[in-house]
C-alpha cells in the first residue's frame, strides 16, 4: 500500500470518489462524514479546499460501501427565534482513526510550499480519506474509509490538516469514541456542541388551516422563483450572526431548491396582514404583526419562514426556522414551532428531528418542553 496526501483547491476527477467515501462512512458509522454544504461544494469551483489521502496502488474505489451519493446535513443549531439545522451547515468526519501511525508507510504529504491546485493526474489512485475545508465558513471535516481504519491514517491526516488549516474549527459528527480519543490525544479542545433532538409525532393531530393558523399573519408555500430574492434577504437578516446560515446566497438557495428532497409545500413563508386598532389585536404572536407595522414592515415581503426537510418517508427535519430580527422575541417563532408539529404530522411523517446548540439553553429547554429528547451530540474542535 503506497499512500500520499494531495492538496487541491477543487475536487476535479476525485468528486465521485469523495461522494463514495461519504456514503461508505455513513453506511458504517450511521453518521454523515461531510455536511450538505460540503457535498454541494463538490459541484462548485473555489468553494472548498481538499487534503485527499490517496492509495496509489489501487484503482479508484472505496471499500465498505463504494458508490456515489450525497449525504444529509449535520446541522447548524439554533439562536433566539431563529433555528438552523443544517443547512447538516458545517460538519466533521465521523470516521477518525486513533491507532498508532504506520511507520512503514512513507510520508508523501503535500509540502508546505505546494502550489494550490497542483496535483498528480486524478486517474491515479483511490481516495481512502479526506479532510475538507469550506472556504466561506472555514470549518473542516475529516473522514477515513472504513476499509482503511486502524492503521494510523486518521491521525496522519489530522496532523496534516492541523498544519494546512491551523485555527479552523473541526467537526466530529456523532462524537464517536474513536474521534474523542484521537482529539484528546492530539490536544484538540472542544469549542462547541450541537445536539440532535427527536420526538415521535404519534398523537399529533389535525393538519392546520394555514390561512388562519396565526391571527394577523398569512402563511403560504414559497414560489421558488418569485420569492427567491425576498426569501434570501430574510434569511440573511434572521441569521446575520450565524457563521453558516447567514452567508447563504440566492445561488445557494437555488442549489437547495434543485435537490431531490426539496418540496415547496414544506418551505412556508409568513407575511403580516393588515391589522386593526390595538384593542383588536390578541395577545401573543398575533401582536407581532402590529410590531412589524410599527417598524415599517408590511406584507409585501415575508418576515418569517419555516422550512422542513424530509429525511425519509417517515422522518422529517426542522431544517430552518427564521424570524426577522425586528420582530424577534414577540412570540411569532414560538407560534411557528407549535404549528410545526401539526404540519409535519399533516404531511404523514412519523418522527421529527432538529439540531440546536447546547449553549442555547432557552431553545434546548423549549424543545424539551415540546417533547423532544437528545438523540446524538456533534462536537466541534479547534485545529
Amino acid at each position: 500500500m503506497a499512500l500520499e496526501i494531495r492538496y487541491l483547491r477543487e475536487p476535479g476527477g476525485f468528486a465521485d470518489q469523495i461522494r463514495a467515501l461519504a456514503k461508505a462512512v455513513k453506511d458504517d458509522d450511521g453518521f454523515v462524514a461531510f455536511d450538505e454544504q460540503t457535498m454541494l461544494n463538490l459541484d462548485s469551483d473555489d468553494a472548498s479546499e481538499y487534503l485527499l489521502l490517496i492509495d496509489t496502488d489501487v484503482s479508484p474505489a472505496v471499500s465498505g460501501g463504494a458508490g456515489s451519493g450525497s449525504t444529509e446535513e449535520a446541522g447548524r443549531g439554533a439562536s433566539g427565534d431563529s433555528a438552523a439545522s443544517p443547512a447538516h451547515a458545517d460538519g466533521a468526519g465521523s470516521g477518525l482513526d486513533v491507532s498508532t501511525p504506520d511507520t512503514n508507510t512513507p510520508d508523501t504529504s503535500a509540502p508546505d510550499n505546494a502550489t494550490p491546485g497542483t496535483t498528480k493526474p486524478t486517474s491515479q489512485g483511490s481516495v481512502v480519506g479526506a479532510a475538507i475545508r469550506d472556504l466561506r465558513n472555514g470549518s473542516v471535516e475529516l473522514a477515513i474509509a472504513p476499509s482503511h481504519r486502524n492503521r494510523g491514517l486518521g491521525r496522519r491526516l489530522l496532523r496534516e490538516a492541523r498544519e494546512r488549516f491551523a485555527g479552523s474549527p473541526l467537526w466530529a459528527h456523532g462524537t464517536l469514541p474513536p474521534a474523542q480519543v484521537l482529539a484528546e490525544s492530539e490536544g484538540l479542545k472542544a469549542t462547541r456542541s450541537l445536539l440532535a433532538m427527536s420526538r415521535p409525532l404519534v398523537g399529533v393531530v389535525d393538519k392546520p388551516d394555514l390561512t388562519n393558523a396565526i391571527p394577523n399573519w398569512v402563511i403560504t408555500p414559497i414560489d421558488p422563483e418569485a420569492d427567491l430574492e425576498a426569501f434570501t434577504e430574510l434569511n440573511s437578516a434572521a441569521f446575520a450572526e450565524h457563521p453558516e446560515q447567514g452567508q447563504l446566497t440566492a445561488e445557494d438557495m437555488r442549489q437547495r431548491f434543485s435537490q431531490d428532497w426539496f418540496d415547496p409545500e414544506l418551505l412556508l413563508l409568513v407575511r403580516p396582514t393588515q391589522v386593526g386598532q390595538p384593542d383588536d389585536i390578541a395577545d401573543g404572536a398575533s401582536m407581532s404583526a402590529s410590531v412589524a407595522t410599527a417598524n415599517g414592515l408590511n406584507g409585501d415581503k415575508p418576515l418569517a419562514y419555516l422550512w422542513l426537510k424530509p429525511q425519509s418517508d417517515s422522518l422529517v427535519e426542522l431544517y430552518v426556522l427564521g424570524v426577522h430580527p425586528q420582530i424577534q422575541g414577540q412570540g411569532l417563532g414560538g407560534a411557528l414551532s407549535n404549528l410545526m408539529l401539526k404540519i409535519m404530522r399533516g404531511h404523514g411523517f412519523q418522527r421529527a428531528i432538529l439540531y440546536v446548540d447546547l449553549e442555547n439553553e432557552p431553545a434546548v429547554r423549549s424543545y424539551y418542553r415540546a417533547g423532544f429528547d437528545v438523540l446524538e451530540t456533534h462536537t466541534q474542535y479547534s485545529l
